[in-house]
């Protein structure tokens, strides 16, 4: 066990942001894989235009977590980095499209790529807040398979 997980077991109420992932449905976490797939490409896709039609005077990065969420609890794997590159990726274009003018084209990769780094930071934490879920479920499953 790793020495931030050993900190939360010492504690007797266990820390309250991994109980925020059993939030998500069962069905949502079950559900077929191209199903995941087409479920995370429609909502980076419904973000594009949310950010595309507000403007290139509103941001709204919080939007880009739900298509994120979905993929690292859904799909995991490589989908941890595409989804945040889509999601980044997309920002920049609509960006563009909505007639953000920056002095150099630098600043809108730079822009994008600090956005980026702000969603693989969230997508760290989510696998975190899995690994300690799941390493808080073995003890119970193994004793449960005993009786």
């Amino acid at each position: 066990m790793s020495p931030i997980y050993q900190a939360d077991a010492a504690r007797k109420d266990p820390p309250l942001w991994p109980a925020l992932l059993q939030i998500l449905p069962q069905p949502l976490r079950r559900m077929p894989r191209p199903v995941a797939v087409a479920l995370v490409a429609a909502l980076v896709t419904a973000v594009f235009f949310v950010e595309y039609l507000s403007g290139p005077h509103v941001s709204a990065p919080i939007l880009s977590f739900v298509p994120i969420t979905v993929a690292v609890l859904c799909l995991g794997g490589a989908w941890n980095v595409i989804a945040p590159a889509l999601s980044a990726g997309g920002w920049l274009w609509a960006e563009f499209l909505a007639g953000q003018i920056y002095p150099h084209m630098g600043m809108g990769i730079w822009n994008a790529l600090i956005r980026f780094g702000l969603f693989m930071a969230y997508v760290t934490l989510l696998m975190m807040a899995q690994r300690y879920m799941q390493e808080r479920e073995a003890p119970r499953r193994r004793c449960g398979s005993r009786l």
